[in-house]
C-alpha cells in the first residue's frame, strides 16, 4: 500500500444505521512519529547500555578498590593484632618483673628487719663489751699501781738477792733476756760476766753474745735446745765462767 493511499473500512455485513464505516486517514504523520519513537527508543537504548557499561566499569573499579581496600584492611587488622600481642607480652613481662620487684623488695625488707635487729643485738652487746673493757682497764691500772707499789717495795730485796746470788736479769726485748753474773772471780768479786738469750726464732734457743766468750757454749746451747730446760743451761753456763776462770788461773 502506496503512502498516497487511503485504507478502506468496510464490513462484511450489513449495517442496519446509516453512519459511514469507511476511514480514511493521513498515514505519513503517524508513521514519522512512530519513527521518531524508535529513534528515540534506539537512543534511549544506547544510553542505558552507555550507562550500564559505565556503571559496570564503576562497579568492577569499585569492587577491586573494596578488594584492595580489604586487603589493606586485613593488613592493617592483622598489625593491630600483632601489635596487641607485642604489648599484652610487654604487659606480660611487666607484670613479671613487677612481681620480682615486689618479691625482691618484701626479701630486702626482711633482710632489713634481720639487719636491724642484728644491729641492735651487737649495739648491746657492743655497750656490753665497753662496760667490761672500761672494768677490765680499771682493774688492770689497779693491779699495774699494786705491782709498782709493790716493786718499790721489793727492790731492794730483789738487789739484795741477786747480791748474794751474783745474778742479774734484764728483759732486753720479750724474746731477748740479758745475764749477768758477779760472785764468780774471787779476785774481783763485782767483775760482771754475761750472755744474751734469744728466743725470738720460736722454737730455738740463740747466745748471740757472750762476754768473755765460754769455750763449749755451742754444746751447752745444744743441750739446752734439746731438754728445753733454762735454769739447768744457765746454772751450766754460770759453771762453766767459773771453770773457765780457774783454768786460766
Amino acid at each position: 500500500m502506496s503512502k498516497d493511499t487511503k485504507p478502506v473500512v468496510s464490513h462484511s455485513h450489513p449495517v442496519e444505521d446509516d453512519f459511514n464505516w469507511s476511514l480514511e486517514a493521513d498515514w505519513a504523520p503517524v508513521e514519522k512519529k512512530i519513527g521518531n519513537f524508535l529513534v528515540a527508543i534506539d537512543k534511549w537504548a544506547a544510553d542505558q547500555k552507555h550507562i550500564l557499561r559505565e556503571m559496570g566499569v564503576h562497579h568492577h573499579e569499585n569492587i577491586k578498590a573494596m578488594e584492595d581496600s580489604k586487603v589493606d584492611l586485613e593488613r592493617e587488622i592483622e598489625e593491630e593484632r600483632e601489635k596487641e600481642r607485642v604489648m599484652l607480652k610487654e604487659l606480660e613481662e611487666e607484670r613479671e618483673h613487677h612481681a620480682n620487684l615486689q618479691r625482691y623488695n618484701q626479701e630486702l625488707q626482711v633482710a632489713v628487719n634481720r639487719a636491724t635487729e642484728q644491729q641492735t643485738t651487737l649495739d648491746s652487746e657492743l655497750i656490753k663489751l665497753r662496760h667490761e673493757m672500761m672494768a677490765l682497764k680499771i682493774d688492770k691500772q689497779r693491779q699495774k699501781k699494786v705491782l709498782i707499789e709493790q716493786k718499790e717495795l721489793d727492790v731492794p730485796e730483789v738487789k739484795k738477792v741477786e747480791y748474794l746470788l751474783g745474778w742479774k736479769i734484764e728483759a732486753v726485748k720479750p724474746t731477748t733476756i740479758w745475764n749477768r753474773f758477779t760472785q764468780i772471780d774471787p779476785n774481783d768479786p763485782e767483775r760482771e760476766f754475761s750472755m744474751l738469750i734469744d728466743f725470738s726464732d720460736g722454737n730455738r734457743y740463740a747466745v748471740p753474745n757472750c762476754s768473755p766468750p765460754l769455750s763449749g757454749l755451742a754444746d751447752l746451747v745444744a743441750q739446752l735446745n734439746e731438754d728445753r730446760d733454762l735454769y739447768t743451761f744457765i746454772k751450766r753456763v754460770r759453771a762453766g765462767f767459773r771453770d773457765q776462770l780457774t783454768a786460766s788461773a
